[in-house]
């Protein structure tokens, strides 16, 4: 909620015993659950009547904006989404956050971290909830997507059995593969006219090498056509090139190309 007041502490009391008392009447101590109060300003009204109601209030436990709250019989802390500064401290109250940066971080890391660990059942809740509500910025979604492509096929199938749980995930889901399909397209092409265009260099550098033998040489080997085919890196054919047009006869020329193909193409 935007503010806190004093009574909210002994609402929040309230509704976690009652919630005890109606659906875990088998449990014996309170210790078990944890009460998290959510404020997006610093709510100094409620800490204040925790703090005169005897309770220890610890700032920045564990990071900056979590106030841990020793002294009852339940655990709790208090959360000011204003303070929160780490990441990684802020990605379970992704849901609460408004700021579009932080949140977008906070959504991420929260899906990644339930990605890297899907034993996890209250990330697991919380994701599910967040997604069968359209909580999670898309972008954070799709950031997620992108780096399971890069991870074993289980973390995949589990990331899709979380789309597919509900309509908006499923709707996200078809729009990244659609995406992917395209961009596996596009990226086809371009590598095949990167291959294309590197072939066609090798090809003239042959050639050019061959020209240079019958024009210098008045002889074209045939043996020679086919050592140079088997030379495929560039740059090793150019620096070929240049020292077969430095031979000043043929038998200099072919032992040239001979010791750059391993032997092929000398007499």
């Amino acid at each position: 909620m935007d503010y806190l007041e004093g009574n909210d502490y002994d609402k929040g009391l309230a509704i976690t015993y009652l919630y005890k008392a109606l659906h875990h009447s088998d449990v014996a101590l309170m210790d078990e659950f944890t009460l998290s109060f959510v404020s997006s300003t610093h709510p100094r009204a409620m800490l204040g009547r925790m703090k005169r109601r005897g309770l220890e209030v610890r700032a920045g436990q564990p990071g900056p904006g979590i106030y841990t709250v020793a002294g009852s019989e339940l655990r709790m802390q208090v959360v000011v989404l204003g303070e929160l500064e780490d990441p990684q401290t802020s990605y379970m109250f992704a849901v609460f956050l408004t700021r579009p940066a932080k949140k977008s971080r906070a959504d991420f890391l929260l899906l990644k971290k339930h990605l890297e660990d899907p034993a996890d059942k209250d990330l697991e809740q919380l994701v599910d909830f967040m997604v069968k509500n359209e909580l999670v910025e898309t972008r954070a979604i799709e950031e997620v997507w992108n780096m399971a492509q890069q991870m074993p096929v289980t973390n995949r199938e589990k990331l899709a059995e979380l789309f597919d749980r509900h309509p908006f995930g499923q709707e996200l889901r078809k729009r990244f593969m659609e995406q992917g399909l395209q961009q596996g397209k596009l990226e086809g092409k371009l590598e095949g006219k990167l291959e294309g265009k590197l072939e066609g260099k090798l090809e003239e550098t042959r050639m050019a090498i061959l020209d240079f033998l019958e024009s210098r040489f008045d002889q074209r080997p045939a043996e020679v056509d086919a050592a140079l085919n088997t030379i495929q890196d560039l740059e090793r054919l150019k620096k070929l090139r240049r020292e077969v047009f430095k031979a000043g006869t043929l038998q200099e020329a072919l032992e040239v190309i001979g010791r750059s193909t391993g032997g092929a193409g000398e007499h």
